[in-house]
């Protein structure tokens, strides 16, 4: 059977055939975890679930892929966990082969994914039974109650004279002996803490992504939340308004000067490349925090063409992939990821732009008939960073010299000096 098509790009819909909106995991506000970074629920950052497989290897590096990515789900009587691991090392991610601006991750990022019957929670143990103190009779007769009678034995009397004594010589001699750290008792198992190697861990929630806003007819966004239509008859009546026949002869394309704007060329559109990428900022807006959606069977959100983007290979028993959820570049932010690339940190505007790890997208693809109770390895589709966008069209890289320069002229301001 087919998953549900959640149109997440295709013609901008917000909703799918049955009136869905697309979920999205937003990490929980607050300083990460400390403790118990592994657990079965979603999350971002700290350590797998202890039941699922060790983490993957960088094929680079040989150190231990971090976690991205742990989101569990339940359907019906089956639960599943998919995982994204990464290396984050910036020597390592800048071996990632990109065509057209995608790429697999082999090597460098891995997915995988848990099949397995929903299973019961552990249920509590039944409290044990209070023990009756041998001073308590429930009988009601008081004919043995012995309290305060003499038993002839001062044994106990003179033991705690004689250790109130050593303790006040203790005291006098500085001697005071120093009480033992406590122990875990046997059987008790320690609550796990964060590994100084993972990413920070924090708890995600789902919501359902918020519907795009009304746009109102001054708007003057020309994103995807406003049609060719639209921009055209608002550039026309702007025309029929303007007096100033330098600025018609500028808008519609002619050379100036006297009477020619009628001949001149229709207004430009924007680039496809434009396009896409204001449409992807547009649907991040909603909801700046994101950083998973979840639409099983949909479409990924990109944020560059993807009409060039490479097939996703079937899975071993022939069946094709389909799309199951994407990762954001909010994540990357989130989990610090550049405190983890292995290169020192630069400062100024420089300090701005990641040298580690970097993409516009990670889409996942998961197989239709899964093993049960088997970790699978799935597909990840790499989608290059908007940052390098221009590597991708063949332009030159833009030259950030210009703002370098007014950052530095910043600092040496005392409008700019920031408190103490």
């Amino acid at each position: 059977q087919q998953p549900l098509c959640i149109k997440m790009w295709s013609n901008n819909d917000d909703y799918s055939d049955n009136g869905e909106p697309v979920k999205l995991y937003v990490p929980t506000q607050g300083p990460p975890r400390k403790n118990s970074t592994a657990p079965m629920e979603s999350h971002i950052g700290g350590d797998a679930f202890s039941e699922l497989g060790p983490a993957p290897t960088c094929q680079h590096c040989d150190d231990k892929m971090k976690l991205f990515v742990q989101l569990h789900r339940t359907e019906k009587q089956n639960e599943r966990f998919i995982t994204v691991y990464g290396c984050p090392q910036s020597a390592c991610f800048s071996k990632l082969k990109f065509e057209n601006g995608f790429s697999y991750g082999n090597g460098v990022m891995s997915c995988r994914m848990l099949v397995r019957p929903i299973r019961e929670k552990a249920k509590p143990s039944a409290p044990a039974t209070p023990v009756k103190s041998s001073w308590y009779s429930d009988d009601g007769d008081d004919v043995d109650n012995d309290w305060g009678a003499d038993t002839g034995n001062n044994n106990d009397v003179e033991d705690l004279e004689s250790k109130i004594a050593a303790m006040e010589a203790n005291l006098e001699g500085g001697t005071m002996p120093k009480k033992e750290a406590a122990k875990t008792p046997k059987g008790t198992a320690p609550t796990a803490k964060a590994s100084p190697d993972s990413f920070p861990c924090y708890m995600l929630n789902e919501q359902m992504e918020p519907p795009a806003p009304r746009q109102q007819i001054e708007d003057d966004d020309v994103g995807m939340g406003a049609s060719d239509d639209k921009i055209r008859n608002m550039l026309a009546r702007y025309m029929a308004e303007e007096e100033d026949e330098d600025i018609l002869a500028a808008i519609s394309g002619t050379t100036g000067g006297g009477g020619g704007g009628a001949g001149g060329e229709a207004d430009e559109r924007l680039s496809e490349e434009d396009r896409i990428l204001l449409g992807f900022q547009d649907r991040l807006r909603r909801a700046p925090r994101q950083v998973v959606r979840y639409a099983p069977g949909g479409i990924p959100m990109w944020s560059i063409p993807s009409t060039q983007a490479p097939a996703v290979p079937s899975s071993p028993d022939g069946s094709p992939r389909s799309f199951e959820c994407q990762l954001l570049p909010p994540l990357l932010l989130t989990l610090n990821v550049d405190k983890f690339s292995g290169v020192e940190s630069k400062s100024g505007i420089n300090g701005m732009l990641s040298d580690g790890m970097n993409w516009g997208s990670v889409a996942v693809f998961t197989r239709a008939n899964p093993t049960s109770e088997v970790e699978t390895e799935e597909v990840l589709l790499i989608q290059k960073s908007v940052d390098e966008v221009t590597e991708i069209e063949g332009q030159p890289k833009m030259d950030l010299s210009p703002a370098i320069a007014v950052v530095e002229d910043m600092d040496d301001d005392d409008e700019f000096t920031p408190d103490a």
